[in-house]
């Protein structure tokens, strides 16, 4: 018994850790619009939780058919002892089972509600901490503490009716079953007139028999209530695949030479949502610095989602050197594309595993190089552990200006011939700012990159080669800094 538990839980976890590798690899190889209709937490629990009661599910079916083959044995024997009485006692504890199995059922409806509950749960916890600044203030607070307790005693409710009626069953089985051992017993002395060892050993066989139907319908119900978690991987794999990126087609892309061009694109996320983008046209020169500028809600963000087709155009086309980029292999257009996002992500580790993150055999000459690049040598050198510093999830021991910084290390050492920075300085001051702009400006040079920076601050379009100006979904002037300054400020006070 000992082994075959740890086996079981070996097999199990093994199901589990399969099971939650093809969940992450499959949502991750997906279209971006289905990954955003999943929640943070319910990503997490389809990939953490449920996966195991999947794998506990192989536990339980295991299970199931080890008492199952038990079960046979003792009817083998009972059947040798007497053919008829066994075919009458069998007879009745099946139709007892089959009448019970319906109340069973019932436990597969609790099992779904209480999995899309926990789903439900840990959706929401994990959006409630991200917004924790946010619930501090007011009664926030009281309102989010008294939803958390509702989804849980909901949660709570389905997994203790689960309970009752796999214990009822259980109960209700073991009633009926002893009733019926008691009867078979004394026709087996009545009709049958078996000796003193025969109704021994039938007496056995039948008391035994008990607690394992008992456990076979507890196993049943288990694999009832578990089935649910199966069929929500199952749904999700299905999903995932029905909406997975053609990201192995393709020619392969090495770098670009003279420009990425927007033709005639119109972008809105869903058929009735108004454009983001409309009859937009654009062609950005390669290895120069092109600053796409405009209002918040001006579609920026947008536009340069559509480069390494995170988002695809509702209409029009997108060409890198006059080719159809549809036609290019996406993994290969993705790897020559190094990202800086407007909200920078950082994850628990060193701050040199941060840095690296998109160049893991960069050297430490290399990564204190992008360092002192992107401003970060003092606070570095101020670090007891310098680069070995643990940054704890998500980078919240340290101020957004230095994850900024982290974030656009990082870009510095990737060896990608296209640097994309969304508000690359937004949680800088003007000085510091200017540094980072002299930055970009000298690994520009140095690597001959193309560089293309969104930012909504006018001040420091001055240091770029180009200025794209995106106004309501299309670009209304596209030129150079000073043309582009001249046209807008006619004081010219900021060049």
């Amino acid at each position: 018994n000992y082994f075959l538990q740890v086996e079981f839980e070996k097999e199990k976890f093994k199901v589990a850790r399969v099971l939650s590798v093809k969940l992450f690899q499959n949502i991750m190889l997906s279209k971006s619009e289905y990954i955003k209709s999943l929640k943070n937490g319910g990503f997490t629990e389809i990939c953490g939780n449920e996966s195991e009661k999947v794998g506990n599910l192989y536990k339980l079916i295991i299970g199931l058919f080890n008492s199952l083959f038990q079960t046979l044995v003792f009817i083998s024997i009972m059947f040798y002892v007497n053919f008829l009485l066994s075919a009458l006692a069998l007879l009745i504890v099946s139709s007892i089972g089959l009448m019970l199995s319906v109340i069973l059922k019932k436990t597969y409806y609790l099992g779904a509600d209480a999995v899309k509950m926990r789903t439900a749960f840990f959706g929401y916890i994990s959006e409630a901490f991200g917004l924790w600044r946010i619930t501090k203030f007011s009664d926030v607070l009281n309102n989010e503490t008294k939803r958390v307790d509702n989804i849980i005693e909901k949660y709570a409710t389905y997994s203790v009716s689960t309970t009752k009626v796999k214990s009822l069953t259980v109960i209700l089985f073991g009633m009926t079953a002893f009733s019926v051992c008691i009867l078979i017993l004394n026709l087996s002395v009545s009709l049958y007139s078996l000796n003193l060892s025969q109704i021994g050993l039938f007496s056995l066989i039948l008391v035994r028999l008990i607690p394992l139907g008992q456990k076979m319908i507890t196993l049943f119900g288990g694999i009832l209530s578990t089935v649910a978690s199966l069929d929500l991987a199952v749904k999700i794999l299905s999903n995932s695949r029905l909406n997975r990126e053609n990201i192995e087609g393709g020619m392969p892309f090495k770098k670009i030479e003279k420009y990425i061009e927007f033709k005639n694109i119109d972008f809105k996320f869903q058929e009735n949502n108004p454009y983001i983008l409309k009859n937009l046209n654009l062609r950005i020169p390669a290895n120069k610095i092109t600053a796409i500028l405009g209002k918040s809600g001006a579609g920026k963000s947008t536009l340069i989602d559509l480069i390494p087709r995170i988002l695809i155009p509702s209409k029009g086309k997108i060409f890198i050197d006059e080719l159809d980029s549809d036609r290019i292999n996406l993994l290969s257009l993705r790897n020559k594309i190094s990202f800086v996002p407007q909200e920078v992500q950082l994850f628990e580790g060193s701050l040199k595993e941060n840095i690296s993150y998109f160049n893991i055999g960069a050297s430490v000459e290399e990564i204190y190089r992008v360092i002192e690049l992107a401003g970060l040598l003092d606070y570095v050198n101020s670090l007891e552990n310098g680069i070995h510093t643990i940054i704890r999830e998500r980078g919240v021991s340290i101020s957004g200006g230095q994850k900024q910084r982290i974030a656009i290390a990082r870009a510095f050492l990737s060896k990608a011939p296209i640097l994309i920075l969304d508000e690359p300085t937004s949680s800088l001051d003007i000085e510091n700012e200017n540094k980072i702009n002299l930055s970009i400006r000298s690994l520009q040079k140095n690597s001959n990159k193309t560089v293309i920076i969104i930012t909504h601050r006018f001040n420091a379009v001055k240091n770029y080669d180009f200025v794209a100006y995106l106004e309501k979904g299309r670009i209304k002037s596209f030129g150079k800094p000073k043309v582009f300054l001249k046209k807008y400020f006619k004081n010219n006070s900021l060049n």
